[in-house]
């Protein structure tokens, strides 16, 4: 059973920084970085994993 889940419509908005409708791989380093260095709560990395 390998099921592949989707991010949800809100959270690629959210993370979508150049508004093509995809996370692209410099957008997801960006953010992934964001998430785990960044201090700034209202930044997209925050969002990286969805509400917590």
């Amino acid at each position: 059973m390998n099921r592949c889940h989707r991010p949800s419509p809100a959270l690629v908005d959210t993370l979508d920084e150049d508004g093509d409708g995809s996370i692209s791989k410099p957008e997801f380093i960006h953010h992934w970085v964001e998430f785990w260095v960044g201090d700034d709560a209202d930044a997209p990395g925050t969002h990286l994993f969805g509400e917590v």
